[in-house]
């Protein structure tokens, strides 16, 4: 539930892997700007999988001048 706050490290904070916890944060609000989302498939011990679904791009001839 956590894995997206900002500057949560889920554990890590005193580990050796540098970090402020703000990539995911970043990453997901951007990809949300764009319309699309974010989703993940954890693994304990593991690592992760994410996946990022973008809606499709208009083709540049769609694209109307003003």
């Amino acid at each position: 539930d956590s894995l997206f706050v900002p500057f949560e490290r889920l554990g890590q904070e005193k580990g050796t892997i540098q970090g402020a916890g703000t990539g995911l944060t970043i990453a997901k609000s951007l990809i949300e700007a764009m319309g699309g989302k974010i989703t993940f498939e954890a693994t304990k011990g593991g690592g992760s999988t994410f996946h990022v679904d973008l809606p499709r791009a208009e083709s540049a001839g769609a694209v109307t001048a003003a």
